[in-house]
């Protein structure tokens, strides 16, 4: 699991309830609706029939039998938008930010946040005792719901009380949603279906007046125009939909037409802002509320409080010439998405401690190499822990190598009963004479600082076991004569 932000709305136990794997939208529980759309359908179908038949009493050629039936389409239609915005499109929302009522494209919604218990209530209404599911808010505010405004009324209950338990043990943050990288959607449906209503209720009327109503030309051209701005804006708002994308090395905007990238060691400032209020935004409210009140008092499942859209608040990153502004007003959780914006801008501005260097670690003891020393052979000087120079010993058929700065060594003729080292048929007769050493003694002021072991190595001995000893071999050789080796005589020179 990425490490990132909590938020906490109060301390609980958790319920270790499985991480979801992918982002959670939501559900929308519908309200049962068949009666209501019959009844319109045979409103729209009275409505039309009224107006044909005036038509065919008034002649198919004229003019005025047009322009009712005309008109008869024109109220059938207003009114189904009417009667679908205000009862048929009602639902309820859940989401892991909250409960939501919606009515076409007024919401009302009450964040997990800012709700204080939840209870269930049974109360009698025209003769039936129905439960209601009662959720208190904090400010004092009540959203009650009617078992009959949902078609799965147990469902819908279980899913409230799950989505509140996870807000108390988990804050309502990824640990209800997803792991990082966190992403967010601008929700303009809403804002695209209120321009699209606005379009429908300026085109429809203005056709009508342009086509139908004698002198009402410029009326309807007029109304036609304001129609298709309303389109444009519509269209303008869904090509201005941003996704965003929040990880660990930047955070980006993607639009359909344009992608800004941002790293977070670029980021100079983080700004929220909210914007004003306009008295046409305003009047828009003011009139919405009117709308919705007549609603309520025609659908008696729901009671909810005045509704209140969001105000308009955005969150802008600037840097290096980079500049992103995310309207948190559009964003379904904005607090979700501030905790994260919050918590990479800080790990980016955090200096890293440097990692301790590690002690050196000791390289391991090699083993002692294995001691070749033979029966007959020379001591091998690397053997047994020994760590001298190898032994200058030359075979008695080899011609002795000559040291760098000694006087060369004279060579001693053949033993008796050793032949000629090119006759290699007959053996060499056995001797009990000791063979005869070829090298040098050395000593002198050169040599003085020598060790005392390394000399009797170069001097063809038994490597001595102590020091003592070796000092002790070395001053019996210097008491002891030299020896050289028996020359042949010359023979004179003859006569020429």
């Amino acid at each position: 699991m990425t490490n990132g932000p909590r938020k906490s709305a109060r301390p609980a136990a958790s319920t270790g309830s499985p991480q979801a794997s992918a982002p959670d939208y939501g559900t929308i529980y519908k309200a049962p609706g068949m009666a209501d759309w019959m009844w319109l359908v045979i409103f729209a179908v009275v409505v039309i029939g009224c107006g044909g038949y005036v038509w065919s009493q008034l002649g198919i050629g004229s003019s005025l039998g047009r322009a009712v039936f005309a008109g008869s389409i024109l109220l059938a239609v207003i009114w189904a938008t009417l009667v679908y915005a205000l009862k048929l499109s009602s639902a309820v929302a859940l989401g892991p930010g909250g409960i939501s009522v919606v009515r076409g494209p007024w919401r009302s919604e009450l964040a997990w946040g800012e709700v204080d218990r939840l209870a269930e209530r049974v109360m009698a209404s025209n003769g039936q005792r129905l439960r209601w599911l009662v959720i208190y808010a904090l400010d004092t505010r009540e959203l009650h719901i009617r078992e009959d405004m949902v078609a799965d009324y147990q469902r819908f209950r279980v899913e409230v009380y799950r989505r509140f338990k996870e807000w108390e043990d988990h804050g309502g943050t990824w640990g209800t949603t997803h792991g990082g990288p966190y992403s967010a959607t601008d929700d303009v449906q809403n804002l695209i279906t209120w321009w699209l209503i606005g379009a429908g209720l300026f085109m429809l009327p203005g056709l009508y007046c342009a086509i139908f109503v004698p002198g009402g030309l410029l009326l309807g051209v007029g109304c036609v125009l304001v129609g298709l701005l309303c389109a444009v804006m519509a269209l303008r708002a869904r090509l201005g939909r941003q996704t965003y994308r929040v990880d660990a090395q930047q955070v980006s905007a993607h639009r359909p037409l344009m992608t800004v990238r941002l790293a977070w060691p670029q980021v100079a400032r983080v700004e929220r802002a909210r914007s004003r209020v306009s008295p046409l935004y305003q009047v828009a409210i003011f009139v919405g509320r009117i709308a919705l009140a007549i609603a309520a008092r025609a659908d008696a499942r729901i009671e909810a409080f005045p509704w209140q859209p969001r105000v308009p608040e955005y969150l802008a990153l600037r840097g290096e010439g980079h500049y992103i502004r995310i309207r948190l007003h559009r964003v379904a959780n904005p607090d979700e998405l501030i905790a994260w914006i919050e918590y990479y801008d800080r790990a980016s501005r955090t200096p890293r401690p440097a990692s301790p260097a590690l002690p050196a670690q000791p390289a391991p003891a090699l083993p002692a190499p294995r001691d070749l020393t033979g029966a007959t052979g020379p001591v091998d000087p690397w053997g047994a822990g020994r760590s001298s120079e190898p032994a200058a010993t030359v075979p008695p058929a080899m011609s002795p190598v000559q040291p760098v700065g000694f006087p060369p060594v004279p060579s001693a003729p053949p033993r008796a009963g050793q032949s000629h080292p090119g006759n290699i048929s007959r053996p060499p007769a056995a001797s009990s004479a000791p063979p005869q050493r070829l090298t040098r003694r050395l000593g002198g002021t050169d040599f003085g600082e020598i060790d005392a072991r390394i000399l009797a190595v170069l001097s063809d001995q038994p490597a001595p076991a102590s020091l003592e000893e070796a000092s002790r071999r070395v001053e019996d050789d210097d008491d002891a004569p030299t020896t050289r080796a028996p020359q042949a005589p010359q023979t004179p020179p003859g006569p020429e």
